[in-house]
């Protein structure tokens, strides 16, 4: 269905996922510059989200950090894009927070855990740096280190207001 309209009552569910998808709200494939549109489609997105979430629900949001130079929608072998930290559809922690300030009463960080696809960076890098990477992981739970520009991913929970959309 079209995330800018869910066809769902209004407080259906108690937890909404939302994997590697808002980065892409409003926007051709391929495309990565901002526009009016894409931004209100964005708006629009987040307004469903906390329409169809329950008060006290919980919505688990996965994306690329924008303030970290890398991300995966790249092309080729490794499948890695590089991009300024400004000017991109990417999120910081900042805009996520700033999008659902008013849906949300609550924001945290989820553990990366093995979210991340660890046996991807061995087949580009190796093991060494597989081990390497997943012993720095842990460290990006800790919300400073895991909101600042060091932390390629965001991985967050926002617990709702009840402030629905109308």
């Amino acid at each position: 269905s079209d995330a800018c309209r869910l066809p769902f009552k209004t407080g259906a569910f108690d937890a909404l996922v939302s994997l590697e998808m808002i980065e892409h709200i409003g926007t051709p494939l391929g495309a990565w510059k901002p526009t009016e549109f894409s931004r209100q489609a964005r708006r629009q997105v987040v307004a469903e989200m906390g329409r169809v979430v329950k008060p006290d629900g919980v919505i688990v949001l996965a994306t690329p950090n924008r303030l970290f130079p890398i991300d995966e929608h790249g092309g080729g072998k490794s499948q890695l894009r590089f991009h300024l930290p400004f000017g991109d559809l990417t999120l910081s922690y900042f805009e996520v927070r700033h999008l659902f300030a008013r849906y949300v009463s609550e924001i945290g960080v989820i553990p990366h855990g093995r979210y991340f696809a660890l046996e991807k960076i061995e087949r580009l890098l190796g093991p060494k740096a597989t081990h390497i990477v997943s012993g720095l992981l842990p460290l990006f739970s800790n919300r400073i280190l895991h909101t600042c520009p060091l932390n390629p991913h965001l991985f967050l929970y926002l617990r709702t207001n009840g402030k629905a959309a109308v």
